[in-house]
């Protein structure tokens, strides 16, 4: 899969528990940014964002990866997107077995204090997907 992604990570609430939940955002990195967005949407089996917690993604489909402290989104057993994580982030993601992952579909420019503006953004468009990926 030949996809211009960037992508960030943090530690957030579980909406259901309110317990620590890994987070990855993926967005376009290049031209061509709703092509991108819909590409990796449909090939990680994201869902439209809804309350709650995010749907569970099959891990057939896609899933994340965690080592040597880099994290990497994989659809169908291709990576396609790593960013170095944290022990934090990596201790979040392996104590559920799962990462919440969302894919926008305008550009970001990666500063963490513009974070929720982006999503904020990205859900008024209904351009906001999500899933959560299994930690193969």
């Amino acid at each position: 899969m030949d996809l211009d992604l960037g992508m960030t990570g943090w530690i957030g609430e579980h909406p259901g528990d309110g317990g620590d939940l890994a987070y990855l955002l993926l967005y376009p990195a290049g031209h061509g940014g709703r092509r991108v967005a819909e590409k990796m949407t449909a090939a990680a089996g994201l869902y439209g964002l809804r309350p709650g917690a995010p749907a569970p993604v099959p891990a057939e489909v896609a899933d994340v990866t965690v080592a040597e402290g880099w994290a990497h989104v994989r659809s169908g057993g291709t990576a396609v997107a790593g960013i170095p994580v944290t022990a934090d982030w990596t201790a979040a993601a392996t104590g559920r077995g799962q990462v919440a992952v969302a894919m926008g579909a305008g550009p970001y420019d990666g500063r963490p204090a513009a974070l929720d503006d982006y999503l904020a953004g990205e859900l008024r468009r209904g351009t906001l997907h999500s899933g959560l990926l299994a930690l193969a």
